[in-house]
């Protein structure tokens, strides 16, 4: 064995060696550098010198196939013009070890990394130099540490998840998953911190923009963040034009919040990209919020109705301004053109403002009458928000005993607007019944509930409403995702809130806005 071994180093020493003596003596001439020169140095006469310290001397014709056994021992079978070097077997030798060794060297780190849990291919691995195979690792890292925060929060260990969520984010930042639950964890206790990560989506992931928006907006919105909210959406209404007429209800609504007309006045800006409709739509607010009633009246009896949104704010503004009568006139004649659910929502309000009690028990009882859903709570639980009436309330819950929600997360939002409403409207039995609901559910925790629960009780340190509603978000992993074809489809994501009921607890509990976000 320790003469095979180093006839083995110095075969691999001796190709390079050899080769390189020998085209030496090819260009500059002179003595040949392996051949002995007491001999003829003719063909099948000639010793050679190189082989003489290998252990076995006849290995090293794989180095040099001219040395060849004759009956006088080995000789070389070139005269020693002809001696000449093989780089062939030079380079078939060392690219095959290094060859080889990248291969090992590959199944290993492949081994290694499929057995850490990577989910990464054997050519990625491969070609790891390529930028391309780089990025599949990182991806495949990303989804490693996703699936560890999937398992932590369905374990309930929220700062595990939270660290896995984060390296899966920087391992991948267009996994917009990821990016999304982190920036969910995020929201109660480090907002800065979940815009950050939401601008970033916005800008990496344009085919999710619209999905990314919505949720940095509901986060914005559940801690009554305006001034950020009216320093974003402009950016929302012109690169999200599908969803034009929600990012313009969103902006009046946080301007109004804020009692400031410059982010109005800088829709209206001559280089602004806004649509007439939308732009139509501006202008009226401004006479609104500039206290110019009677030219926002008339502005308002000319608007052209061409869109949901358009009658929904000629007729909601009417009634704001007092003219209920026509509200309802406009109700009525634009009925086609909105949802029957904002169509009951409008007149509820346009009755209140009459005083038309009847009226208004009349519209309930007819929502009443229908087989109860998650939305016509929703939409009964809001004008209870903004119009309390203890008596006419306790109706729905009368109605849900008879007929009750399933108690699953996809009445989650139904049964978080039931409590608020119960809140609102200081009915505390029916507010431990919605309770109950949500135990049942699973969701929020106790304390969250106790915390909410003690706000509309009034005898919570918590001033705004901003500080309450995201105690209703629920946590991550409350976020279902399905597969086909091994490409994950948009998540699900369940809402604590829906929008109309958050806009309502605003208007009903009319507090300070935060400071903008730094």
């Amino acid at each position: 064995m320790p003469g095979w071994l180093a006839d083995f180093f110095l075969f691999c020493w001796g190709l390079f060696y050899w080769n390189a003596r020998k085209t030496l003596f090819r260009w500059r001439g002179g003595r040949c550098p392996c051949q002995n020169p007491s001999d003829s140095g003719r063909a099948l006469e000639t010793t050679c010198d190189a082989c003489l310290h290998w252990h076995q001397p006849a290995r090293f014709r794989r180095v040099c196939p001219l040395l060849v056994p004759t009956p006088n021992g080995l000789r070389c079978s070139a005269n020693t013009k002809e001696v000449r070097p093989f780089w062939g077997r030079a380079f078939g030798f060392y690219g095959g070890v290094i060859v080889s060794a990248w291969l090992t060297a590959v199944l290993i780190v492949f081994i290694l990394l499929r057995g850490i849990g990577y989910p990464v291919h054997f050519k990625s691995v491969a070609w790891l130099p390529a930028r391309s195979a780089r990025s599949e690792i990182s991806m495949a890292r990303g989804e490693y540490f996703f699936q560890m925060a999937l398992r932590a929060l369905a374990a309930n260990r929220p700062k595990e998840a939270g660290l896995a969520l984060r390296n899966a984010y920087e391992c991948n930042p267009l996994d917009y998953r990821a990016g999304l639950m982190l920036a969910k964890l995020f929201q109660v206790g480090q907002p800065a911190q979940a815009d950050f990560v939401y601008a970033h989506l916005l800008d990496d992931d344009p085919a999710q923009f619209a999905l990314i928006a919505e949720q940095w907006y509901r986060g914005l919105l559940a801690r009554g963040d305006f001034p950020e909210i009216a320093q974003i959406v402009p950016t929302l209404l012109t690169r999200d034009a599908a969803h034009a007429q929600v990012w313009m209800h969103a902006m009046l609504f946080a301007t109004r919040r804020l009692g400031d007309t410059k982010p109005l006045l800088q829709m209206l800006a001559q280089d602004y990209p806004l649509a007439p409709g939308l732009r139509h739509l501006v202008e009226i607010e401004m006479l609104i919020e500039t206290g110019r009633t009677n030219e926002a009246h008339a502005a308002l009896r000319d608007l052209r109705v061409d869109t949901s949104y358009a009658a929904y704010y000629q007729a909601s503004e009417l009634t704001a301004l007092g003219f209920s009568d026509e509200a309802l006139a406009s109700i009525n004649d634009h009925a086609s053109l909105l949802p029957a659910q904002d169509v009951s929502a409008l007149h509820l309000d346009t009755f209140a403002a009459k005083g038309w009690s009847s009226l208004v028990h009349n519209e309930v009882e007819l929502v009443l009458s229908a087989p109860s859903t998650p939305a016509s709570v929703e939409l009964l639980c809001a004008y209870f928000i903004r119009h309390p009436n203890p008596k006419l309330f306790a109706e729905l819950f009368e109605k849900l005993r008879h007929e009750p929600l399933p108690q699953t997360t996809a009445t989650y939002q139904a049964t978080i607007a039931l409590f608020c409403a119960a809140g609102v409207n200081g009915d505390w039995p029916n507010l431990l019944v919605a309770r109950n609901a949500l135990r049942q559910i699973g969701l929020p925790s106790f304390g969250d509930l106790d915390q909410a629960e003690a706000f509309f009780r009034g005898s919570s340190n918590q001033q705004r409403i901003g500080n309450i509603l995201p105690l209703f978000q629920p946590p991550p992993f409350e976020i279902a995702y399905a597969t086909a074809n091994d490409h994950p489809s948009p998540p699900v994501m369940l809402e604590p809130l829906a929008l109309d009921v958050t806009y309502a607890l605003f208007d009903h509990y009319p507090d300070q806005p935060v400071a903008a976000t730094p």
